[in-house]
């Protein structure tokens, strides 16, 4: 990675700056999640526009820092969520494609997450679903004690609750290495959608490829298939296992499919800046939406809807 001409005391100074800006967004995620997605930037960011190896200082600085604000295992869940993107990321989005150096990225630390996962298994003898039904079912009787004196819900709707909490911590216990993966896919993705809005200020910043353009491979349609049926047909525990996670990951694959197919039509279109806005809000808070860009996305593997129409000759 190149450097951009900088005095020292500069350097430092944003090296310091990154890392207080990290940790407090680190933070402040741990209250509100989707702020997980800004706190890989300050690291980017810095490396996009003084180069060399400023990302590494700022992520071993917030390092030092949480571990002493909130403990070393508040470190752990830093290191393996965000490590990566923040030491990876800058320097393959410099050699190759965004959806790449995205996959790259995703695959590594999902890998380092499935090792740590099984070596902490396999040394303990604690399973990590164990731990989070364990977490949920403590934090369900807080919840439902909260609703019960604020009299927010009525007896019968805080039974509810307890039935849909008790599915959900089930759904979860089992499919907690797929949200992870989903988890640090949009951290990653939205890592590099900063880095492409905000390139004019960013002296060293790559040039990213159209996202317009996106396409999941198509041999993923097979595994999505077989995933599908077995959550259908087949009554067992472990087979189900694996299958809700494919699901829940190729689920991810082609909603950025659908995604793509949802882009290219808006600016296909040229619709004003406000439609604009509207269409994006639509589509990040209707969970109908999102099923129907999944559709898109799967059913542009046999459609191919951004193919160019082929004039005939009259």
């Amino acid at each position: 990675m190149k450097v951009y001409e900088v005095t020292a005391p500069k350097r430092v100074f944003s090296t310091l700056k990154g890392a207080v800006f990290t940790v407090a967004l680190f933070g402040v995620s741990l209250a509100i999640t989707p702020f997980c997605l800004f706190v890989p930037f300050p690291a980017i960011k810095a490396a996009f526009t003084y180069g060399g190896t400023i990302n590494i200082n700022i992520f071993l600085i917030a390092s030092i820092l949480i571990t002493w604000l909130m403990g070393p295992l508040t470190t752990a869940i830093f290191f393996t969520t965000f490590a990566l993107a923040i030491l990876m990321l800058p320097r393959l989005l410099l050699k190759m494609e965004a959806s790449k150096a995205v996959v790259i990225t995703v695959a590594t630390n999902f890998a380092v997450f499935l090792a740590l996962v099984f070596s902490y298994q396999a040394f303990t003898g604690v399973q990590i679903s164990d731990l989070i039904v364990k977490y949920l079912s403590d934090l369900l009787p807080k919840v439902t004690s909260y609703y019960e004196n604020q009299a927010i819900l009525k007896k019968e709707e805080i039974n509810l609750l307890k039935e849909q909490f008790s599915i959900i911590t089930q759904f979860l216990s089992y499919t907690y290495y797929s949200f992870f993966a989903v988890l640090i896919t949009f951290v990653s993705a939205f890592s590099v959608l900063l880095v492409k809005l905000l390139k004019k200020s960013l002296p060293l910043a790559p040039q990213i490829d159209d996202f317009s353009n996106f396409r999941s491979p198509e041999i993923l349609v097979l595994p999505f298939l077989i995933a599908a049926y077995t959550l259908v047909f087949l009554n067992h525990y472990l087979a189900n296992q694996i299958a809700s996670n494919i699901i829940i990951i190729l689920f991810v694959c082609y909603l950025f499919q659908g995604l793509a197919l949802f882009y290219k039509f808006i600016e296909k279109n040229k619709y004003s800046f406000y439609i604009k806005c509207l269409l994006y809000f639509l589509m990040v808070t209707s969970p109908q939406l999102t099923v129907v860009l999944v559709i898109l996305g799967i059913s542009d593997v046999w459609f191919d809807f951004r193919k160019p129409k082929q004039i005939e000759n009259l």
